[in-house]
């Protein structure tokens, strides 16, 4: 076994020598151990007695040089791999936090651009706001005046109010035509218009006005004023339907009454008798001969008698009026009575 141990090798590539080692049981056990010059020969020599082969009891071990290192070389390797991982760790979490970071940034940026643009819209919504409101309140008092114009008669006082009222148009059109040089604004536009055709009715109403002040200043004789109408109360006596017309050819109609105090003047104005008044049956309700409903009644006790579900032949009973008491009385239509007229002179 000696022999062929020592033929196998060259000696210019490696060295091998046996000793003979004593252990404490006092016997001789002997060993060998080879020294290579380089990997390769490790390996040949490794192949050359797996070829041969050797059992467990002749197969041969890698020195411990050999066995170093490896170690040495896989642990830096696994230290190497292991920097390389750290590295890439650390590079994606900043990468990570440089993206969030950015994000943040860009939407901010977002805001910031739309806060800007919001405020500058504020800054034009704003101006514009605060004309719209004048305007409107304006026009409110426009309506306001031109209302209680309505309740006076004085042909003086309505020329100066509405002189007034002109001076105040064209302020409206002068400060609409400076906001529409400044924003040119469809709804601004639109509520000058509007503005524009209530003050051309208001112009027309106090025309009418005027006219209607210039032409019935004073009732005519036999009319009595009160309020803004003029009575007329017949002396003769007629049935409904002919009183009406009467009233008709005087360019009036059988009283209308809205209120207590209408209601007592038409009383006192009827002396103490019955006359005929502008309130009629139609089969469903009681109506006033222009169209209206009433508002409020003056029936006397027990009053009216016929109502929604009275058969059709009663669908046609006016209503006289006044008693002693100043109350509503009713009738038949073809009864004589003597009548109230009513014109509006306003």
């Amino acid at each position: 076994m000696a022999d062929d141990i020592y033929a196998k090798p060259h000696m210019s590539k490696k060295v091998r020598y046996k000793r003979n080692v004593q252990e404490d049981k006092g016997e001789w056990e002997e060993r060998e151990v080879e020294i290579y010059e380089s990997t390769d020969a490790i390996r040949d020599d490794h192949a050359d007695n797996q070829s041969h082969g050797a059992g467990p009891d002749t197969e041969r071990r890698p020195p411990a040089v050999q066995r170093k290192t490896f170690r040495a070389a896989a642990v830096c390797l696994a230290v190497l791999c292991f920097l390389m991982m750290t590295g890439i760790i650390l590079l994606s979490v900043y990468f990570t936090l440089l993206q969030t970071r950015y994000d943040q940034l860009s939407n901010n940026y977002t805001q910031l651009q739309d806060e800007v643009k919001q405020l500058k819209d504020r800054t034009e919504d704003t101006l514009l706001q605060t004309r719209y409101d004048q305007l409107r309140n304006n026009n409110t008092q426009l309506q306001d005046e031109v209302k209680q114009l309505k309740d006076r008669t004085e042909a003086t006082l309505l020329q100066t109010r509405y002189d007034q009222l002109s001076n105040n148009n064209t302020q409206l059109q002068d400060e609409v035509k400076q906001l529409k040089n400044r924003t040119e604004v469809t709804l601004l536009q639109t509520r000058y218009d509007q503005l524009s055709n209530n003050y051309t009715q208001l112009q027309d109403e106090v025309k009418q006005l005027k006219d209607r002040i210039e032409v019935l200043k004073v009732c005519h004789d036999g009319w009595t004023r009160f309020g803004c109408s003029c009575y007329f109360k017949s002396k003769e006596k007629k049935d409904w339907g002919d009183s009406r017309d009467d009233s008709e050819k005087r360019g009036a109609d059988l009283v209308v009454i809205d209120n207590k105090e209408e209601q007592k003047f038409v009383s006192e104005l009827s002396n103490g008798g019955e006359s005929w008044i502008g309130l009629r049956y139609d089969g469903k309700e009681w109506r006033w001969v222009d169209g209206s409903p009433l508002t409020e009644t003056f029936w006397g006790p027990g009053l009216p008698r016929y109502g929604r579900n009275q058969p059709r032949n009663w669908s046609w009973y006016p209503v006289a009026c006044c008693d002693q008491q100043g109350k509503w009385t009713q009738s038949y239509h073809s009864d004589y009575k003597t009548w109230i007229c009513e014109k509006k002179i306003i």
